[in-house]
């Protein structure tokens, strides 16, 4: 088991993703990837979604069977995600 010495999260699947600014946990690379936004420069100038921001996106969250809120999706033009059928297969 994974666990984030900052906030303590744990998780189990080594295709998480842990933001370490937000401390959201993400299903892969690009739901993590997706959450960031805003201009690489000047330093400090991205920033994370919320829950909210992320949801209104077209992100979603599920939760894994040992509790840890896992967010799916990426972001679209149209604020629409793609949805997989068997979401909890990725852990």
């Amino acid at each position: 088991m994974t666990r984030c010495d900052v906030c303590a999260a744990e998780w189990t699947s080594r295709k998480w993703e842990h933001c370490r600014s937000c401390h959201q946990t993400f299903s892969g690379t690009r739901a993590g990837d997706h959450h960031r936004i805003g201009p690489h420069e000047p330093a400090g100038a991205r920033r994370c979604l919320g829950a909210e921001e992320m949801a209104a996106a077209g992100m979603w969250s599920t939760v894994s069977p040992h509790g840890v809120l896992v967010w799916h999706g990426e972001r679209s033009k149209a604020g629409v995600a793609h949805r997989r059928d068997n979401v909890g297969a990725e852990q």
